[in-house]
This record gives structure tokens, sequence and C-alpha cells, in this order.
């Protein structure tokens, strides 16, 4: 498709083996019982991206999508690679115990919750700036890593929380701008990190 929504949805596993997922549109993969997976050197082209997965996602080729959304019910984790200017991420829920893992070659801007059950670790890297405006909430002894590798650009925390239970915040950037909202843990550490001479 050159601009309409494509939806594709299976009983068990949605797999790209190969060619692409282009479209100006909306995309929406779902794994009713299984996962949602990248297999070979095929990509995903386009605006939203909505995952539905029960065992896991993994895209991990060079995908180019504007917005995530992602849910995982029963095991496996949440994984996107991209490359674009701005990715919003737009809310993921991960309930199966997995990790999120979200690398974007730009900017991140959130603007719905990212959330692990109990000790599901949550990371999200970014080479642009990175705008936290909703909750990011790792479960138990789940880490919150969130990184943003170029030198003299922005972490900015302008809404609601970052937190864990009980493990450890870990916040790389060169500039930090926490505006509002709170960060917490419960046993874990609050690290801020500057990689880099800015």
């Amino acid at each position: 498709s050159t601009s309409g929504a494509i939806t594709a949805s299976a009983g068990r596993n949605t797999t790209l083996n190969a060619g692409n997922i282009s479209t100006a549109g909306n995309v929406t993969l779902t794994g009713t019982a299984g996962t949602v997976s990248e297999a070979g050197a095929g990509i995903i082209n386009g605006a939203l991206l909505t995952t539905n997965s029960a065992t896991g996602t993994t895209l991990s080729t060079a995908n180019t999508v504007t917005s995530f959304n992602a849910s995982n019910t029963s095991s496996g984790n949440i994984a996107l690679t991209n490359t674009i200017a701005t990715l919003g991420i737009t809310g993921i829920s991960q309930t199966g115990g997995g990790n999120v893992t979200v690398g974007n070659t730009g900017a991140i801007s959130t603007s719905g919750g990212i959330t692990t059950a109990a000790n599901g670790n949550i990371s999200l890297t970014a080479s642009g700036a990175m705008t936290i405006a909703n909750n990011v909430t790792a479960g138990g002894s789940g880490t919150v890593d969130l990184t943003v590798l170029t030198a003299n650009t922005l972490l900015n925390h302008t809404a609601n929380a970052i937190s864990s239970t009980s493990g450890a915040d870990t916040q790389t950037a060169d500039k930090t701008a926490p505006r509002a909202g709170t960060i917490s843990t419960g046993a874990g550490a609050i690290t801020p990190t500057q990689p880099t001479a800015s």
C-alpha cells in the first residue's frame, strides 16, 4: 500500500520474512497467541505501528515508523529498532514479564505510558533528544535505562513519573532537564550520567 492502513493478524505468529511493509498510513500487526517478529531483511515503514502479541515482539531490522504502540501479555520481550527524525511512543504495556527495548536513530518522545510487570527492564535509547511526557514504570526489580547518545543533546522529563519498584534508574545524557514529574525507586539507585564532554 502507498497511503492506506495495513493490518496483519494471525492466531499464533505474525512474521515478516522478506520484502517490506510500506505505507503512509498506520500498520497493525497481531500475533494473538504468539509473536510478532522480523525474521528476514524486510522492514516496516509507516505512520503509527501497533503490535499486539502474547509471547513477544521483536522488530530489529532498520524500521522507519513515526510512532509505536505495543502490548505483550504472556512471555517474551518487546523490542524495536528504528530510524526516524522523531519516534513517538504512544504507549507500551508489557505484562508478560519480559523487557522493553526501543532504540531510535533520531529523537524519542513519549506521550503514553511505558510499563513492565515484575522484574521487566525498560531501555530507551535515542541518538537525538529524548522527551519523557508520561509514566515510565518498571515493575519489581526491573530497571529503567534512558540513554541519549549524542553530545550536547537533551534528556527532557516534562511530566509524570519515571520509576521502578526496587530496580535502578539510570539516565545517560550530556544535558538533562527534569522540568516536572518525579523520579523514584524502592531500593534501587538513581544514577544520572554524562557520557561525553559538553
